[in-house]
Formats: structure tokens, C-alpha cells, sequence
């Protein structure tokens, strides 16, 4: 859902050492500061990465609670041109990571 660039790289490489740190806060002298460290650096990341636009985020549904899929298809983030609002779809689609991060940031 993102392009393929270096700070992409360096963004997952600093949420394994996240997860990492989580699952093994032992291994460090003081993991709250590398915590804290790690996570300033993950966010200087966060306006250098850019979204495949070709690529739509859709919610899919293992269990139909046709109810809450139609409340769904009501909520503000949905895109309303990709989802049918009709009780004749179980369709939810929020659009591109782009577009959802435009809508989301107001």
C-alpha cells in the first residue's frame, strides 16, 4: 500500500526494533528512553512515506452482522463513490491510504 522507498525501509526497520523492544524490554539499559528515541524517529518518518494510489483498502467480513455492516456503509470514512449504499451489498470500501490519511488528518 506504500511505495517501495528508503524511508519505507527504515520505517519497518524501526517497528521491528519497537516490537522488539516490547517483547524483550530486558535487553535493553533503559528501554523507555530507546523506546521514546525510537518512536521520535519512526514519526520524523511519517510525511517522507507516499501511498501507492492504485491500491484500495476494503473491509471484509468473516462472520455478517448485516446491521453493523449497514451502519458501515454510513460512517464519514467510507469512500461513498466505491460503496454501494444499499442493504443489497455487504461492500465497505475506505478508498487509497492517501485519501484516508487526507480525511482523516482535518
Amino acid at each position: 500500500m506504500c511505495m517501495d522507498t528508503p524511508e519505507l525501509g527504515k520505517a519497518k526497520e524501526l517497528v521491528r526494533a519497537l516490537e522488539k523492544l516490547k517483547d524483550n524490554p530486558g535487553e535493553s539499559r533503559d528501554p523507555g528512553q530507546e523506546r521514546t528515541q525510537l518512536e521520535r524517529q519512526l514519526a520524523s518518518l511519517e510525511h517522507a512515506i507516499e501511498f501507492n494510489d492504485d491500491v484500495q483498502v476494503e473491509l471484509r467480513f468473516g462472520a455478517l452482522k448485516y446491521e453493523q455492516i449497514f451502519a458501515l456503509q454510513q460512517h464519514p470514512l467510507i469512500d461513498r463513490d466505491r460503496t454501494p449504499q444499499t442493504h443489497a451489498s455487504i461492500r465497505i470500501v475506505l478508498g487509497t491510504l492517501k485519501g484516508l490519511s487526507e480525511r482523516t488528518d482535518g
